[in-house]
């Protein structure tokens, strides 16, 4: 068995016995330990894919999950800007600010660190003088608050002027978030990705309570998801969902909530971006490059770097503002960012 097949065989490991815990106890609530079991998968993977990168091996020793193939167009693909690599170790999230700020949640440093538009540090952001203490998600809110996800702590916090000024960790029926990973929020409805019962659920911010969730406890069911990580909603008002341990993609109808299948497979999936073209990039941890469809899930093409930049290794999230695509690598500490002309 390779490091790869280890990696995976140790992240089924993981379902397998969390799902014997879940019969247990309540399924919202996981304790300490299983966190941290859940973050040192993450670094696990990031080690894999480094020493395999190291070794030698390219992406064609990589299992495949379906066919890519290469498209007949390059406007879509973004070019280079810069990449940057101050103070950042793990950046496991972006988002971008309306004034151009870039904002990186960092597993290793437990911090936000924060960049003007040209890639220069300009402060970082902690929990009041303390640490975060695995933060992997990032989103604005419509009045500029900044939400970070804490996988560890089990909350999320909010950020104004530069320092944490509240907590939200549920409300209604979910009354306590359990693992929270990639957020979003669109509107005045909160999407949060909650590793813990593999669902992902919604929050009216503005009228305070809990709305509903996507996915259930089924064996037999496209709802059944495995770590799903990031949301994203379609034009329309379907939702998108990165299905990661099933290396596959769920579209969640706006209106019925029924799930269907989109795009094909992938490995391991996790960040989700739509560009001005409404054209869908999706990361591809595993397979080292990032994925391009049409919103109805029609494949438009993949590439492994930005034209005339580094390669990715293991891409994780994405975040398009403008003109500008912005993607972090687990394994090599860097926040890529490009552009289209």
């Amino acid at each position: 068995m390779d490091l790869i097949e280890a990696v995976l065989q140790t992240v089924a490991d993981m379902n397998s016995q969390h799902e014997q815990y879940r019969q247990a106890v309540k399924p919202h609530k996981l304790p300490v330990n299983w966190r941290q079991l859940l973050v040192i998968a993450m670094a696990i993977l990031a080690v894999a894919a480094a020493i395999q990168v190291s070794s030698g091996t390219g992406r064609d020793r990589l299992p495949s999950l379906g066919e890519v193939f290469p498209s007949h167009r390059e406007d879509w693909r973004p070019r280079s800007l810069f990449s940057i690599a101050d103070s950042l170790t793990r950046p496991m999230a972006v988002a971008i600010s309306t004034s151009g700020e870039i904002f990186v949640a960092d597993a290793d440093c437990k911090c936000i660190r924060v960049f003007g538009p040209d890639g220069i540090l300009a402060y970082s952001i902690e929990e009041n003088g303390d640490r975060f203490d695995v933060p992997v998600g990032l989103a604005f809110d419509r009045n500029g608050t900044l939400w970070v996800s804490d996988l560890g702590a089990g909350k999320l916090f909010k950020v104004n002027d530069r320092r944490v000024t509240g907590e939200f960790d549920g409300l209604g029926d979910y009354d306590a978030i359990g693992t929270p990973a990639g957020i979003l929020i669109s509107g005045d409805t909160l999407f949060v990705n909650d590793l813990a019962v593999h669902r992902v659920l919604k929050f009216d911010l503005a009228q305070r309570r809990y709305l509903d969730d996507l996915g259930i406890d089924s064996d037999h069911d496209l709802r059944s998801m495995a770590y799903p990580n990031w949301s994203m909603p379609l034009p329309g008002g379907d939702v998108l969902v990165s299905d990661s341990n099933n290396n596959r993609l769920i579209r969640f109808d706006a209106e019925s909530g029924t799930p269907s299948l989109w795009g094909g497979e992938m490995l391991l999936p996790r960040g989700i971006a739509i560009d001005g073209e409404n054209r869908v990039h999706i990361t591809a941890a595993l397979g080292r490059h990032v994925q391009t469809m049409t919103t109805d899930g029609s494949y438009v093409g993949t590439y492994t770097s930005f034209v005339g930049g580094e390669d990715f290794q293991v891409p994780i999230s994405i975040a398009i503002a403008e003109n500008r695509i912005f993607v972090t690598d687990q394994a090599t500490g860097l926040l890529h960012v490009g552009e289209w002309k």
